[in-house]
């Protein structure tokens, strides 16, 4: 383990992971939007997290996910026993040094219209919805005590319906073609069948190039040996942090051809444990 720590900490070194730059792709077809965002910078953070990463800091920021989907019974339970404490977790130091709550408000930002918030725990991304551009936001997760949580802020500007369900059981719930946007941070790497989740996602959401599936998550670097140790240490890590598979093919996933999605953004952070992606619908031209 100390051998593989020390591989990864030497590859950041020599690799050219500038986590702003990391991967970044442009849809051209994709609508631009005024006044874009800028990514918080990490390159002033390169050698603390060269550093820290033999201390095991992106094991530690994979405990960061504050809401679980698709999964057995038992751990809604284990999560509602959590729900008092999870913002300290999800929202303290490790997020302030490495700008993870930025990315959050970047993501929430770019979300339109009627959306639909996966696994929205206790709420972390509910203040950042922007009251011009969303008309509602319908917020599911399958931890009573989470959505308790989410439900008692106060910081938040826009419409908000609190529903106890299932991600995989959207489609049932709602129908096709029903959100604008839909939208999910940090909890893919937890679910059970993360491909069966991303295309319910992709069920729900209206057919049109303007609407938006929002993704901030852990998933498998771009670094071949980044990569490697994820795989590596993925048994451990899922162990140790409530279920959080860190070496998720996001990218791929959403890449897929039966998705039928194009990518307006791709963004990595974190040596490229950490990707977001703003996709949207492919639709046919007549």
């Amino acid at each position: 383990m100390m051998k593989s720590a020390w591989i990864l900490n030497a590859s950041i070194h020599k690799t050219t992971l500038n986590c702003t730059q990391c991967n970044t792709n442009t849809t051209n077809s994709s609508p631009q939007t005024q006044n874009e965002q800028p990514f918080p910078s990490f390159t002033t953070r390169r050698d603390l997290l060269s550093k820290s990463i033999n201390l095991g800091i992106s094991t530690i920021a994979c405990l960061l996910p504050y809401s679980h989907v698709s999964i057995p019974p038992a751990f809604a339970a284990e999560y509602d026993s959590y729900a008092n404490h999870y913002d300290v977790l999800d929202n303290g130091t490790l997020s302030d040094v490495f700008k993870l709550s930025d990315l959050r408000r970047i993501l929430v930002s770019k979300a339109h219209g009627n959306v639909l918030e996966i696994a929205v725990g206790t709420g972390l991304n509910l203040p950042f919805y922007d009251p011009i551009k969303v008309q509602s936001v319908t917020a599911i997760d399958i931890s009573d005590g989470m959505l308790r949580i989410a439900q008692q802020r106060k910081d938040v500007h826009v419409p908000v319906s609190f529903k106890h369900l299932d991600a995989s059981q959207v489609v049932n719930e709602f129908g096709e073609a029903h959100f604008d946007t839909v939208l999910c941070t940090y909890s893919l790497c937890t679910m059970k069948d993360p491909e069966l989740t991303l295309n319910a996602m992709r069920s729900v959401l209206v057919e049109s190039s303007s609407s938006r599936l929002l993704l901030l998550d852990h998933a498998a670097s771009d670094s071949a040996i980044v990569r490697a140790y994820q795989d590596f240490t993925e048994p451990a890590v899922t162990a140790l942090s409530k279920s959080c598979k860190w070496n998720i093919r996001v990218e791929e996933l959403v890449k897929d051809s039966r998705m039928n999605l194009n990518l307006a953004r791709v963004q990595r952070s974190l040596a490229g444990t950490v990707i977001f992606i703003e996709a949207f619908p492919e639709t046919k031209t007549t």
